[in-house]
């Protein structure tokens, strides 16, 4: 059937949008028609093309077109029938001799994991460096991905000590590390860690696609723009019983409370000069007051040198790069080397 002339006239001037952005991750007005009809099988409420424009500026890349439709509560009711509780539709997804625990409804790593592309190169990176007897640390362990992959690496007379303060993230962290037959190597503590002991508010979004996205806040509660809050445990891990061992490793992705964190570990890292992986993310560490300068002046300090972690899960090489502070903000992995081995790291990554 042939469109009217009017439906002609738009849809060119939609695939005119797309073909602009057809050789990027652009989001054009042609994307999100098409994301309402294929993602909630319905039309938009405005098809004008000055309306999909604006939408499409929401969600200026096609991941993040995805992600913002696929979280959507009329997205999740239509396929899930209910909202994403954390204790819903767990699986255990196999990984060689690894099991992790999987909730169906996290989108962001859940999936990844499922579909064996969670950070690749972060993970090949922890399995290059990190020796048997080593004693590694996982802070914001989530559901225990790292911990166990951690764990393998360093071996039965190696250690593990992972910390992950969400309940049904640390539920689901006992479970990796107990179906991965780690529990004599991997020690989970459900608290967060930060630059003192006590206790500290965690955020946390009752419904989400990305368990991942909790924090802790020291602000005031009215803050919190509606989201969840639960009272935890928070050591500083220079008051803590690791503060006595001998720490190799450390993974860190505390969704912006990386340097607080370090602040409260300063003794335990100039006596071992740990390699590790943090992330680095913004807007959760503008949260807490800082950014990136401070982040990377306190590890400039401490004499490490830093490292970008491209991740390209093509790749054959491992990709890490002298990490450009003047290039603007930075968000993704940071591989950390005291000074004077990066030599002997590198050529460990191959």
């Amino acid at each position: 059937m042939e469109l009217p002339e009017s439906a002609n006239t738009i849809f060119q001037k939609l695939w005119d949008d797309t073909k602009q952005g057809v050789h990027c991750e652009k989001t054009s007005a042609l994307d999100i028609f098409h994301a309402y009809r294929l993602l909630l099988n319905r039309l938009p409420e405005d098809s004008s093309i000055e309306n999909l424009r604006q939408r499409a500026a929401e969600f200026p890349t096609l991941q993040a077109l995805l992600f913002g439709f696929t979280a959507s509560r009329e997205f999740r009711s239509r396929y899930y029938g209910h909202s994403n509780r954390p204790d819903g539709h767990m699986v255990i997804v196999r990984d060689g001799d690894l099991r992790f625990s999987v909730n169906l409804h996290d989108l962001v790593i859940g999936w990844s994991i499922i579909n064996g592309v969670y950070e690749l190169t972060t993970r090949r990176i922890v399995e290059s460096l990190v020796q048997p007897g080593w004693r590694c640390l996982d802070i914001g362990a989530n559901l225990g991905y790292f911990s166990a992959i951690l764990g393998r690496a360093c071996g039965s007379t190696g250690r593990v000590f992972s910390f992950e303060p969400h309940p049904a993230l640390f539920g689901m962290l006992e479970t990796t590390i107990g179906e991965s037959g780690l529990g004599a190597t991997v020690t989970a503590s459900q608290c967060a860690c930060s630059d003192a002991s006590g206790t500290i508010t965690l955020l946390h979004a009752a419904d989400t696609n990305n368990w991942g996205g909790s924090f802790v806040f020291a602000g005031p509660v009215d803050e919190t723009g509606g989201l969840q809050t639960t009272q935890v445990p928070m050591t500083a891990l220079d008051d803590s019983p690791v503060s006595t061992e001998s720490i190799d490793f450390v993974k860190m992705d505390i969704e912006g409370g990386e340097y607080h964190t370090l602040q409260g570990m300063t003794k335990l890292v100039a006596r071992c000069k740990p390699i590790m992986v943090l992330e680095v993310f913004e807007a959760g560490l503008n949260r807490r007051g800082i950014g990136q300068r401070e982040l990377f002046g306190l590890l400039g300090e401490w004499e490490y040198d830093l490292l970008a972690i491209s991740e390209n899960p093509e790749s054959e090489r491992i990709g890490v790069s002298a990490l450009e502070t003047d290039l603007g903000p930075y968000e993704g992995n940071v591989l950390c080397v005291p000074k004077g081995r990066q030599e002997q790291v590198l050529s460990r990554l191959g």
